[in-house]
């Protein structure tokens, strides 16, 4: 809920480390420091030319990068959806990602209660959702279900509230006690989502080298056993949301982004993203210059995938009328759960 910080951007490049020398020579010789940020960058008009320049200049490469971006408070509406709507459908026997159902929701709660409603209804909905997610306490699950249980609203946003009305009545404070801790984290599944791609569209092995990131020496253990070559082969997931097993990762190194030209570069991809994304997010102001000629490359330049907020709802406007097959969550739980070799 952050308007200083309405998106998430993770940037990934398929380059040798020499390759990656030798576009931060190219491109940043001027730069002193020993380690390039776009936070640095970004200060000062040459040196924004500089990371202009070097998108331009990788954008005729454009098969080596890859995005995943995700708007944040889109992403609370989704968390809606995943955790207090999707498993009561299940266990009434709906599966809510047939044909993208999950996608469509997440969509109509997003566009029908600000619409009907006001944006700073909507923002005061979301903020309830997120501090119940992080306190789990009764007063901050009393604060969140305050607005839902409330009457007079327009038919269209109560038959939403609807969801969440048959979720409080099943219990749903002693549910939300038992929810995984991180249940608002996105990073780590729009990464899976990342590699995945990158190993379906690569013939060799791969080695991914990710910056020493807290968050990514947690969950390190548990990514190489969701890659393991101890797999046999299968697709699993829906639609155009499929995803192929084993996954092409031979193996993770965790490294420090000042010796790594590759991770350095990743860095200025991101934050040209970001801001280039919060650009468009807060009105495509027109004093910001470099925003816009970061948007002029870098949207139709790089293939990429998101999380974001539209009015489509239909399986055919979501591209989601394709054949499911396996379910990929009861994969990962299997992959998490067996005793290794």
């Amino acid at each position: 809920m952050n308007s200083d910080q309405p998106v998430l951007v993770l940037a990934s490049l398929k380059l040798s480390e020499d390759a990656c020398k030798d576009y931060k020579q190219r491109y940043f010789s001027r730069i002193r420091a020993a380690e390039l940020k776009h936070t640095s960058l970004a200060r000062r008009s040459r040196q924004q030319q500089m990371v202009i320049d070097f998108i331009s200049g990788l954008a005729d490469h454009n098969s080596a990068v890859d995005f995943y971006i995700a708007h944040k408070k889109y992403v609370l509406v989704t968390k809606i959806v995943d955790w207090m709507i999707e498993p009561l459908a299940y266990n009434n026997g709906y599966d809510l990602y047939h044909q993208g159902t999950n996608i469509t929701l997440s969509n109509e709660f997003y566009c029908v209660i600000p619409s009907l409603m006001s944006m700073d209804f909507f923002d005061d909905f979301l903020s309830r959702f997120q501090s119940m997610m992080r306190r789990r306490t009764r007063k901050s699950y009393d604060q969140f279900f305050k607005i839902v249980l409330a009457d007079q609203y327009p038919e269209k946003v109560d038959h939403l509230f609807d969801y969440l009305k048959y979720y409080h009545l099943r219990g749903g404070y002693r549910r939300i006690k038992t929810l995984p801790t991180k249940a608002l984290e996105v990073s780590d599944s729009c990464a899976f989502t990342m590699m995945g791609s990158w190993s379906e569209k690569s013939s060799d092995d791969l080695c991914l080298i990710h910056d020493n990131s807290r968050n990514m020496l947690e969950m390190r253990s548990i990514w190489e056993k969701i890659w393991s070559a101890d797999i046999e082969e299968m697709e699993v997931g829906h639609d155009r949301r499929r995803i192929r097993f084993p996954l092409r990762i031979a193996e993770t190194r965790i490294e420090d982004s000042k010796d790594w030209a590759g991770l350095q570069l990743v860095d200025v991809l991101a934050g040209a993203m970001v801001r280039c994304l919060r650009w468009i997010v807060n009105g495509r102001p027109a004093n910001d210059t470099y925003a816009q000629e970061l948007a002029a490359i870098i949207l139709s330049a790089f293939p990429g995938h998101s999380m974001w907020p539209t009015p489509r709802v239909t399986p055919e406007e979501l591209d989601t009328t394709g054949e499911d097959a396996g379910d990929v969550l009861e994969l990962i739980t299997s992959l998490l759960t067996k005793e290794p070799h």
